[in-house]
């Protein structure tokens, strides 16, 4: 009778998921800020809107064509010295406003907020006002006060898409999924033709659980947008959801083509290679993620090593394992995961040194199953079955590490000829993760003890 031996590679646990960092949130593309939409409603804001905003004295519009002219001549720091020039500036929640404006487009936001809240504090229904602060706040990722500036300005009558565009990304980076899709198709109404509103509903679609329907729309999205990265990213996160590897490999790959991906993305890359069975093309991916590997990336790192254990390529994996994340120590964590990896390659390679390795690991974290059932290995390999035991006892206490150590433990069993005792860690692990192979070397060890 045959049984399956587990090897040391596989006391892993299951691999994490493929897809990219939890919560990671789409960015506003660049594009939008040059967009017509956002041009066309931030430019609407240098006009008046006598009902939520201030009337204009006459020399407040003596003040204002001066900066027009030299708006229109394109010319922004003259127009903004005219405004700072003129004595009533100070008082004007007009030429306040427009100061600010002006100040936004030369790129100082600090400024442009002093100038827009002292606006609001003269004239505090100045509903543009609020608004504009909210995007000022939103571009420097102060999304509590960009959404509290959008929300008055909602509150003061302001329906445009590219308000209710805003306010649903700052949700979005709130985790207030609901809020979010709510306010971005909102936001379609006004803009329906702004792909960013598109997108923020298919990434909301994603957080709720709906990940047909936001697949779907993401598809269009890259039609519309194909060159956007952060969209081609959220893409990938969505196939990954689905099931579809080749084709996030695909996304990925195009990426890598044009010189877009991250250290992080690579190393995804090369994970999923590695889980497809294609070591060769995760190769020149894990390499260059070696050559500038950084903390941040080094869990990423790890999954895409344990993806390498499983295809068997102990000497790669050796190779990869002996790099770490430059100019930074590893925390416990990373460095039990590391551990256990490194002394899984020694075992497999008939090499010393995995068990004060795993006993290091042990040391540090008790109840760290996976190494618990590496060292009863390490001993059932040395013939000392009662430390094997032991150590099996204690992992099969661990939730995580349960289903791994029972069937460890049975496969030892079995080799002792013990086979009563096996057939009972075959039931605990059957009755975790039932197989039917799994199910077959029970009810054939059960025919043995009875004969």
């Amino acid at each position: 009778m045959k049984f399956v031996i587990l090897t040391a590679a596989s006391a892993l646990t299951f691999l994490a998921p493929n897809s990219l960092v939890a919560g990671e949130s789409l960015n506003i593309p660049a594009s939008y800020w040059e967009s017509e939409a956002f041009v066309k409603s931030f430019s609407a804001s240098y006009g008046v809107n006598s009902r939520v905003e201030p009337t204009v004295s006459l020399e407040e519009q003596k003040v204002l064509a001066e900066v027009a002219k030299w708006m229109g001549k394109g010319d922004k720091k003259r127009a903004l010295q005219a405004l700072l020039a003129s004595e009533i500036s100070v008082n004007s929640p007009a030429l306040l406003y427009n100061q600010a404006n002006i100040h936004l487009e030369l790129g100082d936001e600090v400024k442009a907020i002093d100038a827009y809240k002292t606006a609001i504090k003269k004239y505090p229904s100045f509903r543009r006002a609020h608004k504009n602060l909210g995007l000022t706040y939103l571009r420097g990722s102060q999304f509590p006060l960009a959404q509290s500036s959008l929300v008055m300005a909602l509150s003061l009558g302001d329906m445009s898409g590219s308000t209710l565009g805003m306010l649903g990304y700052c949700h979005l980076q709130n985790e207030h999924y609901a809020s979010a899709l709510q306010a971005y198709r909102l936001a379609q109404v006004t803009e329906p033709e702004t792909i960013e509103w598109k997108a923020g509903v298919a990434q909301c679609l994603l957080e709720i659980g709906q990940n047909k329907e936001a697949l779907s729309l993401m598809k269009e999205v890259i039609q519309a947008r194909p060159s956007e990265v952060s969209y081609q990213l959220l893409m990938v996160n969505m196939l990954l959801l689905h099931g579809e590897d080749v084709k996030a490999i695909a996304a990925l790959e195009w990426l890598g083509r044009q010189g877009e991906l991250t250290i992080e993305h690579a190393a995804l890359l090369a994970q999923l290679h590695a889980q497809n069975g294609t070591v060769e093309l995760a190769r020149p991916w894990l390499d260059l993620v070696k050559k500038d590997l950084q903390i941040e990336v080094y869990p990423r790192y790890l999954r895409a090593i344990e993806a390498v254990l499983r295809l068997s390529d102990w000497d790669l994996a050796e190779e990869l394992l002996s790099v770490d994340p430059m100019g930074t120590e590893l925390n416990d964590s990373l460095l039990n995961k590391r551990d256990r990896l490194r002394a899984i390659v020694l075992m497999e390679l008939d090499k010393v040194g995995a068990k004060p390795l795993l006993e290091q690991i042990v040391e540090r974290d008790p109840l760290d199953g996976d190494a618990l059932v590496l060292l009863a290995k390490v001993s059932a390999t040395e013939e000392k079955f009662e430390v094997a035991e032991f150590y099996f006892r204690r992992a099969e206490k661990i939730e995580s590490s349960k289903y791994v150590a029972f069937f460890a433990h049975a496969t030892m069993l079995v080799t002792q000829g013990k086979y009563g005792a096996a057939v009972e860690k075959f039931e605990l692990a059957q009755k975790l993760h039932p197989t039917a192979q799994q199910l077959k070397y029970i009810e054939a060890l059960r025919r043995l003890v009875r004969k």
